[in-house]
């Protein structure tokens, strides 16, 4: 019986790290992009600001 459990269970625990990381990692790169295009967003506004008090 326990020799057919502890594989089961191993290859689960596997199979959810797994899941895990790339739910994490997904998590990651929406945060990632997000700021990115937060930087994209003042930098822009900051060219508008400079180019406005420069005319």
């Amino acid at each position: 019986m326990w020799k057919i459990i502890i594989p089961v269970l191993v290859l689960f625990s596997l199979s959810y790290e797994i899941e895990g990381k790339t739910i994490f990692k997904h998590i990651g790169d929406y945060v990632a992009s997000s700021i990115i295009n937060d930087i994209h967003k003042t930098n822009k506004q900051i060219d508008k600001q400079a180019a406005n008090s420069n005319s």
